[in-house]
């Protein structure tokens, strides 16, 4: 009933959409994204630490000088580990 270059469309369309390919290509876009959000959560946590800091540093707060050098130290910590995974 249908010509040979639809049945072929049809049977690439069908290839795509096996469970094997399907499912791969949809763990490897979720973990791309997860390590993007990873990412963009880390530097928003260094921005804040920093901002804390400069904060403390300027308000004379100690609270905040404290504050911003240990999340400062945390994040070191955390970007040490993430490099050594690798």
């Amino acid at each position: 009933m249908l010509d040979e270059r639809d049945r072929r469309a049809l049977l690439d369309i069908e290839a795509d959409l096996r469970p094997q390919s399907f499912t791969a290509r949809a763990f490897a876009v979720g973990a791309a994204a997860g390590r993007i959000s990873w990412f963009a959560v880390l530097v928003l946590a260094d921005v804040t630490a920093v901002l804390t800091l400069l904060t403390g540093v300027f308000a004379a707060r100690g609270g905040f000088v404290f504050a911003g050098f240990l999340a400062g130290f945390v994040l070191v910590v955390v970007h040490t580990v993430r490099v050594k995974r690798r």
